[in-house]
């Protein structure tokens, strides 16, 4: 084990945790694998102690870093903006977040992230000291940020307020008040399709978003809506086999209101 210990350790994946017991430097926890070889550590460490644990490395609400000199430590810091330290006073949080995960696998990654504040959206890529332009994607006319895509973006909120009238709910375009909406569904095969619903809308937003920066390609509200409906349809068409009386059950709810 000691003679191969250099082909072993890259197959040991370190669970991250809270992080107090997660060596920053040596231990695997990232997916590139130890940060002393990735970083050029042998060095300079940038500041960063060689006893530092990741959770050593956060406070509160971001990440003790010094500013990106090269494009490993910036793969880093965009990788930390989907890492979240789990300790017990955030466990109920998580755990209501798991609730709200229904859809393919995609969708439920995404949906954690942005439960979490977690995507590289523009406001988190400045306050790591990202030299990016603050204004939104998909209206251009406000500073993104995750409650703004979601849905108080004049993009993201009217197509929100088709889908959010499809599943019966009151139009809001603030976060914490939708997400209550959410749990205060009771009808099961309702909330199923809410659920549905809401991480498919999720995702194609920001799916949109990302092509308009990657790919400079634009999709209309309409066209947007018609994506959304359409993949819905088929996902509750697919139910028909595993659950037939939710798959009928649902397919009456959306086909009555869209």
């Amino acid at each position: 084990m000691i003679k191969t210990r250099s082909q072993i350790h890259p197959l040991l994946r370190r669970r991250l945790g809270n992080g107090e017991t997660t060596s920053f430097w040596v231990d695997n926890w990232s997916p590139f694998g130890n940060l002393q070889d990735f970083l050029g550590a042998s060095t300079s460490r940038f500041g960063i102690p060689s006893t530092a644990t990741v959770a050593s490395l956060y406070d509160q609400d971001h990440w003790l870093l010094p500013p990106a000199r090269s494009e490993n430590q910036l793969a880093i810091q965009v990788h930390l903006t989907t890492v979240t330290l789990i300790d017990e006073q955030d466990h109920y949080e998580w755990e209501v977040a798991g609730k709200l995960v229904l859809g393919t696998a995609l969708e439920r990654f995404l949906t954690w992230l942005v439960m979490h504040n977690r995507c590289p959206t523009r406001d988190r890529l400045l306050q790591w000291g990202l030299e990016v332009d603050p204004k939104c994607l998909l209206c251009n006319s406000s500073n993104e940020s995750r409650n703004h895509l979601f849905f108080d973006c004049s993009f993201g909120g009217i197509v929100w307020r088709s889908i959010s009238d499809w599943c019966q709910l009151q139009f809001t375009t603030t976060w914490d008040a939708l997400i209550d909406q959410l749990h205060a569904v009771r009808n099961r095969n309702l909330r199923r399709l809410t659920l549905l619903a809401f991480q498919g809308t999720i995702y194609w937003i920001w799916h949109e978003r990302n092509s308009r920066l990657h790919n400079q390609t634009f999709k209309t509200t309409d066209i947007f809506i018609s994506t959304i409906d359409k993949q819905l349809r088929n996902r509750i068409q697919s139910f028909r086999h595993s659950n037939t009386r939710a798959s009928s059950a649902m397919s009456q709810l959306w086909f009555l209101r869209s």
